[in-house]
């Protein structure tokens, strides 16, 4: 309901411009520009759903605020805002009566935060566009994406002491919240920090605290459930079948490279694997977690599925939901150049490294399957235009480079890596939200459905 609430305010605003929209079952909606060839179309793909605001906002995250020449609120940059920008690009091409060869379709979805199911509804019933670009991912262009593996962990024996246990909102977010209810006194459990414990009808709530963060970027995140699964192991009140499980709980939660899962695999194109648990709670007694795991080259979708059994043994059964193989396309593709070039600075610009092709950890907005699809960023750093922004990520010695994602220890707030661009302090610092330039035509969509 709610996704369909703001694919309408959108559509309206295509409609009131004088384009053509459309719906598929209500999950992906579309503006379009008719072209000469009709139904052959070529795509941009974007998404209107958030994932949760977490806590820590000094604001109401889904009412807009402008502080700072920014625009501050859920989804601004992840995707909202660069949906606005795709619509407003047909807008351009509409009062200028550019010609087209091809019609051109401004895609939305409403559950890319959740699997991505949309698109791959919309694939299934319509034509697929001849080529199609994301603007979710990072600048300049991300031509490459990890393998994503998402599954759920069950225990095989019911609870007894653990009455209740659920955290998480989303299987690919790590959770800065959880809690379980105890059948025990609270007597028996000792304080810590990030626990809080309440005693409730006879028994015991215990709430953990963490901090959130995306399945693909996990690092400098802490993870609630495994902060409530490593108390509850201390503690030492859970029965033996629940222990058992809760320490396969724990050694997911350890690292989110998978060290304990023997996991910990990299390569020279993608990186680390990462994975995380987002989910967690109880069915019919027994408890279960979820797994969102983005892996590089060097790893198999069946070599995580035979690690993760062996890590769950004779406590846990191992559900398989989604695998997507890693996707590469090479650099010197047609697609990739058409991206690299698409910038209006004048040639003897171009290329630079800023226009060089990159890899993504993971862009879950890249359409699937044989149809020629990039992910890009929707913003271009230039030296009149900073956009140089390093995320710091609740550590005060921890930075983030949002180019090349790699991690700073340094007090100088440059990035250190010998590949990345860059490396002057031409940068605004972001905390703990999204936000992106301020641009009139974004200030009032967003102001239209503050609380969608």
């Amino acid at each position: 309901a709610e996704g369909r609430r703001v694919l309408d305010v959108m559509l309206g605003m295509a409609e009131d411009m004088g384009m053509e929209t459309g719906v598929c079952d209500d999950r992906v909606g579309w503006a379009q520009l008719r072209g000469e060839s009709g139904e052959k179309h070529l795509a941009t793909v974007t998404h209107l759903d958030v994932v949760p605001a977490g806590k820590g906002w000094e604001s109401d995250p889904f009412t807009l605020v402008e502080k700072d020449d920014y625009i501050l609120g859920r989804g601004v940059l992840d995707d909202k805002g660069p949906s606005v920008l795709c619509l407003y690009a047909l807008k351009y091409l509409k009062e200028r009566n550019i010609p087209l060869r091809y019609s051109v379709r401004a895609l939305f979805g409403t559950a890319e935060e959740t699997g991505m199911e949309d698109v791959e509804y919309y694939l299934r019933n319509e034509d697929p566009p001849l080529f199609a670009f994301s603007p979710d991912s990072d600048f300049p262009v991300c031509n490459g994406e990890k393998g994503i593996y998402q599954g759920k962990l069950k225990a095989v024996h019911p609870c007894s002491v653990i009455l209740d246990f659920k955290g998480g909102v989303v299987s690919n977010a790590v959770p800065d919240r959880a809690e379980a209810v105890l059948r025990c006194s609270i007597e028996e459990l000792q304080p810590r920090d990030n626990i809080r414990l309440e005693e409730e009808a006879g028994c015991v709530k215990v709430k953990a605290y963490g901090s959130a963060g995306h399945a693909s970027m996990p690092e400098g995140t802490r993870n609630a459930i495994g902060v409530l699964a490593n108390y509850l192991l201390d503690s030492h009140v859970v029965s033996e079948s629940e222990e058992s499980f809760l320490k396969v709980l724990r050694d997911l939660h350890e690292d989110y490279h998978g060290r304990e899962l023997d996991l910990d695999v990299e390569d020279d194109r993608f990186g680390k694997l990462t994975i995380i648990g987002g989910t967690a709670g109880m069915e019919d007694g027994m408890l279960w977690q979820t797994i969102d795991c983005r892996y590089p080259e060097e790893i198999s979708s069946a070599d995580i599925t035979e690690k993760l059994m062996d890590a769950a043994g004779d406590d846990a059964i191992l559900e398989v939901n989604n695998i997507e193989e890693p996707f590469y396309m090479e650099s010197d593709s047609d697609p990739v150049q058409v991206e690299r070039t698409r910038s209006p600075l004048p040639s003897a610009e171009a290329p630079t490294p800023e226009t060089s092709p990159m890899q993504c950890p993971s862009d879950p907005s890249t359409m699937t399957g044989p149809h020629r699809t990039l992910s890009a960023g929707s913003t271009r750093p230039t030296k009149e235009s900073p956009s140089m922004i390093f995320w710091k990520r609740f550590r005060s010695t921890s930075w983030r480079c949002w180019n090349c994602r790699n991690w700073n220890t340094h007090k100088k707030i440059t990035c250190l890596s010998s590949r990345c661009f860059v490396r002057k302090d031409r940068y605004s610092v972001w905390k703990k939200r999204s936000r992106i330039k301020t641009n009139p035509a974004l200030f009032s969509y967003f102001s239209s459905y503050s609380k969608l």
